[in-house]
């Protein structure tokens, strides 16, 4: 995650996750910045390409300072393995405003296109919230506000292939007021033929290249290694067999 406040030096942080027992992996984080905003992240990823990848939880911004503070951040995960054959993408976001007692609340921040922005290979694929944007109250309460996106999810045409997918957010918050911004994002593959698993180099053919890619890596193990087809966090003779047994064009 890549945080900057009120346009200054952008700020990277790396999240560990906690692999959760159906497969999915949890990314939490707070921190406070010297600038008196608290930023907090509860996210849960399923990044595992069958055949589509997800992303729900919060991001949560705290204005603990006497001054509107502008906040642009940037959040990815990568996508295991890549998404390939074309891509469909959607989900939905809500805002939540939380005021004090003396009002505010969220508005654009300075420069930007809109609040929210979904990226897919770190490139802006779709934008909700466009600026100008404003939820403002006076006195104390809360204000919300939900959209959603390439329905029914996931339906929007994304690139043509998914490395990693995430989100953008450029906001303004007042002193004393909270911005939590919810996320669903679905990305999603169009798919290689069936028996395809083994391709690891994406050409439509299981030959030298992918059998190459798991004997350059025998025995490596953790996240996304190249060349764990069956993606069980380690490169042996499971993987081998695989390519093996899908020799030849994929689905031929």
């Amino acid at each position: 995650m890549s945080v900057s406040i009120d346009d200054l030096e952008l700020k990277n942080f790396y999240i560990p996750g906690v692999l959760l027992p159906d497969g999915r992996f949890k990314y939490t984080l707070e921190f406070t910045d010297v600038s008196g905003v608290v930023v907090y992240i509860n996210q849960t990823v399923d990044a595992l390409s069958d055949p589509q990848a997800k992303i729900t939880g919060q991001t949560k911004y705290t204005n603990t300072s006497g001054v509107p503070r502008s906040v642009k951040s940037q959040l990815s995960f990568q996508a295991c393995p890549v998404l390939p054959g074309g891509t469909l993408f959607g989900g939905s976001v809500t805002v939540l405003v939380v005021t004090d007692a003396n009002g505010g609340g969220v508005t654009c921040a300075p420069g930007s296109t809109s609040v929210w922005q979904a990226t897919i290979n770190d490139t802006v694929q779709h934008i909700l919230f466009a600026c100008p944007f404003q939820m403002t109250k006076t006195g104390s309460g809360s204000l919300q506000t939900s959209t959603q996106f390439g329905t029914p999810v996931p339906s929007k045409p994304g690139p043509d292939d998914a490395s990693s997918f995430g989100m953008n957010h450029n906001l303004t918050v007042t002193s004393g007021e909270a911005v939590t911004l919810t996320t669903t994002l679905v990305v999603k593959s169009l798919g290689l033929p069936s028996g395809c698993n083994a391709d690891l180099s994406f050409d439509g053919m299981v030959d030298g290249i992918d059998l190459s890619a798991v004997l350059g890596n025998w025995n490596q193990g953790g996240w996304c290694v190249e060349g764990d087809v069956n993606l069980n966090g380690v490169v042996d003779g499971d993987d081998l067999g695989e390519v093996l047994a899908a020799w030849g064009t994929c689905g031929g």
